[in-house]
């Protein structure tokens, strides 16, 4: 038997806070690292009496209640809000770009005269390809060769040509005074430094440092279970689909014998001839010491080309890096846990390393395994026993640890110790079997999703002093064999049930009378990527719902603020995002791929596991049909389409235009098999999806938008898969 329940590899925030979780489940861990010490990147150190951050600045910033809670019970924050100055030709400026800084740059004194001026300046590009392009369509040529041009070619040793938008569409260009580098609501530096916090997440746990995993890898995997890898993920299975591209970074710390070097945290240098990108001036994280001592530390900040040899830094965002890391991601063994921004190849913040090692830890212990065997106690084929509850299609253990901090914070009022766990994946269903509620997700973070609409302000959680009861969505929810109960048939969605689809009926107060509702586990998805995965365009919504499917969703994302995910740019709706999906991963896609939006709720899906394993090569809902005639309008009289624009459209899509009827795929959600998708080259795909970044087309002599034209696509995705010419 292994002396260990999990090996973890790398001390940073991911593993520490996963090893954390899993000690106080009572689960054993041994985390090793390749440094002389805890906390990875993060790491700080005292010289000199002043905090110095061994690899860059780190400011956390989230607007996450549940991460800020969290990481305060380690460490006490200085509330510091975070400024930066750029140096460019010289001068001075306030970043990110703000009135102050429009005004040193032109004079302008009011957010009318620099709204009028950026119009003025900026260029016509409606479609912007890459980042030169994004800059001079949102702020013209002197801002983007001021600010963004040789920072960025510094930054990322490529011209910005050759570099996605995404990179800059974090920073904003604000009309106020704002100069807060970033929004988030809670901001701070831990009194002490980073590597108090580290020191508190590990105190108990085996921790092996100056070890290389790769130096003695068969001993280390024997001695656990399971391996939690915050590596490069191309190095854990050798390279073997290519070599994944970073930036690495070479550091250079003084100490000066004068009060203040520069008079802030961090300067920003602009000029390609300057070959640092910023100064960090450490004394300034901590305002006690801004006066009190003599002396200070900075550090220069020189990006580097990257090698094997190197360490890497930052990953670098693009399609073909992209299409590799999800093919080592299909590799990922079963006893493997791929996490960090290193293991997970994406540009994730502190904050959002700390939440994906939170919710690993929720699915570890959480999910256990899945067992078909049947049982007198079986719920849609699951088995269900003494101690086992079905959740999500998946067996959950009901013994959860007392000590289980995590649960304790999930739930707030649940009692560790006996409450179910019940995040997951539900139907619901009246007492006679009638489906009221195709899809419900019980998010662990308390949060409702439903059909109709996803409750962001309900909650569920464990009433006091009621055994096996939840209190969910408002309403007490009896726990029993594997599903829940209540008296309450509009206990979830009440008030969205659109008028006459439910009638309010007398329920006794046991939870088993003929009113009575039940949420009831779905049949699970396969755990497979490779068989099932779910593609999801998302621009402002809320996709935390997708955790309730780790191994099955892929997140695009067209929001410039947002980069957690799948950068795409924002055109084309979610068609845009199907088909870019389709032609990047023609030659690895999954044997059905469902197609969703953000939200998918409000159009009131399938349950996916329906999708996944559908008979149908096409699999939508079949209830929308439409005739060919039919003249559809969504409010735009100039918008209408009539039986020629859809015969028009129809041939564009070298799709047969004689059909009397088409099945209108409700709310873009539809599941493809992957034989049927490839009945079509790649080429075909590649003519629509530019179709999808065009402004406008013409259809039978009337010019339709790139919103209108998702439309048109929404109503005839069957017909590009399943057309009668294949």
């Amino acid at each position: 038997m292994p002396a260990f329940d999990y090996l973890i590899v790398g001390a940073g925030f991911y593993g520490s806070v996963f090893a954390r979780e899993m000690t106080d489940a009572g689960r054993r861990c041994l985390v090793i690292d390749k440094r002389d010490h805890i906390g990875g990147n993060c790491f700080t150190e005292s010289l000199g009496g002043i905090d110095v951050h061994r690899y860059g600045p780190h400011i956390f910033h989230t607007n996450s209640q549940r991460v800020w809670d969290y990481v305060r019970r380690f460490a006490e924050f200085h509330l510091y809000r975070h400024k930066v100055k750029a140096c460019c030709r010289g001068r001075l400026y306030s970043l990110p770009i703000n009135l102050l800084t429009l005004h040193q740059l032109w004079g302008v004194t009011t957010p009318e005269q620099a709204r009028a001026k950026l119009d003025s300046v900026r260029e016509p590009i409606a479609n912007p390809a890459n980042l030169e392009e994004w800059a001079l369509s949102q702020a013209g040529r002197d801002i983007y060769g001021l600010f963004f041009r040789g920072y960025t070619q510094k930054q990322w040793g490529a011209d910005p040509r050759q570099l996605p938008a995404s990179i800059l569409k974090r920073l904003p260009i604000r009309l106020n005074f704002n100069d807060d580098y970033f929004d988030d609501r809670y901001q701070g530096i831990p009194i002490g430094g980073y590597t108090t916090i580290f020191e508190k997440l590990l105190e108990g746990v085996d921790v092996r440092l100056d070890t290389d995993f790769f130096a003695n890898r068969g001993h280390l995997e024997a001695l656990a279970d399971k391996v939690v890898y915050t590596g490069p993920i191309d190095r854990f299975f050798d390279y073997c689909r290519g070599s994944l591209d970073h930036r690495t970074l070479r550091f250079e710390t003084q100490r000066l014998a004068i009060e203040d070097f520069q008079g802030g945290t961090i300067v920003n240098y602009c000029d390609t001839d300057v070959p640092f990108t910023r100064i960090t001036e450490f004394k300034h994280f901590q305002p006690s010491l801004e006066q009190r001592l003599s002396h200070t530390i900075i550090t220069r900040e020189y990006p580097m080309p990257w090698t094997r040899a190197a360490e890497p830094y930052y990953p670098i965002n693009s399609t073909a890096n992209e299409a590799i890391a999800t093919e080592y991601r299909r590799l990922k063994p079963r006893n493997v846990i791929f996490g960090g921004r290193l293991g997970s190849y994406r540009y994730y913040d502190m904050h959002q390393v700390i939440a994906s090692a939170l919710a690993a830890v929720e699915r570890e212990l959480g999910y256990e395994k899945c067992c078909r065997a049947a049982s007198p106690n079986a719920v849609d084929g699951l088995a269900t026993s003494a101690g086992v509850c079905t959740h999500g299609g998946r067996v959950l253990q009901r013994r959860i640890t007392g000590g289980n901090r995590m649960f304790q914070e999930i739930t707030r009022e649940m009692d560790s110790r006996q409450s179910p766990p019940v995040a997951g994946s539900y139907r619901l269903l009246n007492s006679e079997g009638r489906e009221l509620a195709r899809n419900v997700i019980l998010h662990a973070n308390g949060g409702i999703y439903t059909d109709m609409h996803h409750l962001r302000a309900r909650r569920w959680n464990r009433p006091p002093n009621l055994p096996d009861t939840l209190l969910c969505g408002g309403t007490i929810w009896r726990w029993s064999d594997g599903q829940m109960t209540t008296a309450n048939l509009h206990a979830l969605p009440a008030q969205r049930w659109r008028p006459g689809t439910l009638r309010r009926r007398t329920t006794d107060s046991s939870g088993s009378g003929p009113g009575c509702a039940v949420l009831r586990p779905q049949t699970p998805v396969p755990a497979d990527r490779t068989k099932f995965e779910i593609v999801i365009a998302k621009y402002k919504e809320d996709v935390a719902w997708t955790e309730c499917y780790p191994n099955n969703a892929t997140v695009y994302c067209k929001d410039p603020q947002d980069g957690r995910f799948i950068s795409l740019p924002n055109t084309g709706r979610e068609y845009g995002t199907y088909l870019h999906h389709i032609v990047s991963r023609y030659d690895s896609l999954s044997e059905r791929t469902l197609f969703v939006q953000g939200d998918p709720f409000f159009h009131r899906p399938l349950p996916f596991c329906n999708y996944a394993f559908a008979q149908e090569a096409f699999k939508s809902d079949p209830n929308f049909r439409h005739s060919i005639t039919q003249a559809v309008n969504w409010g735009w009289a100039d918008q209408t389409a009539d039986g020629p624009v859809k015969a028009a459209f129809l041939r564009l899509l070298e799709r047969q235009c004689d059909i009397a009827e088409y099945r209108f795929t409700w709310g873009a959600q539809f599941a493809v098999s992957r034989d049927l998708i490839r009945r079509r080259p790649r080429e075909y795909y590649q003519k629509l999806y530019k179709i999808s970044q065009l402004p406008d087309i013409c259809l039978a002599g009337h010019r339709f938008d790139n919103l209108h034209i998702g439309f048109l696509f929404e109503f005839f995705w069957e017909n590009i898969f399943c057309g009668t010419d294949n």
